[in-house]
């Protein structure tokens, strides 16, 4: 479900959408040059948009990963017009192949998610 912020009533209970356990809360940027990094990295937040910066470079402004990060099942998550897309990103075909064809660049209020890695 995806709910606007107008959409919230502050003080009425009642008509505010409860949070459970594994739900995701976006909070876009009024900011329409910025771009968000959570997850696995050392410095999770917002940061501002570069003309051209992609995801490599997004996720180095965040300080890159921390040792329990899973680079292979990262996501960009981006809200357009037409609803929300989820882009599958494996960095390591972009860090480790030498892939930079992959390395999608990043769009104001894109949200990028690196997990936990299993193991």
């Amino acid at each position: 479900m995806r709910l606007s912020v107008d959409k919230i009533q502050a003080g009425n209970a009642a008509e505010n959408v409860p949070v459970q356990a594994g739900d995701t809360v976006f909070v876009v940027s009024r900011d329409e040059n910025s771009f968000f990094v959570f997850g696995e990295v050392k410095k999770p937040g917002a940061y501002p948009l570069e003309k051209e910066t992609n995801i490599l470079e997004g996720i180095t402004v965040a300080g890159g990963f921390t040792d329990k990060a899973s680079p292979s099942r990262t996501r960009v998550i981006r809200v357009g017009t037409t609803g929300q897309q989820v882009l599958e990103i494996d960095m390591n075909d972009i860090i480790k192949r030498g892939q930079r064809d992959k390395a999608v660049r990043l769009q104001a209020n894109d949200v990028v998610v690196v997990p936990e890695s299993f193991f």
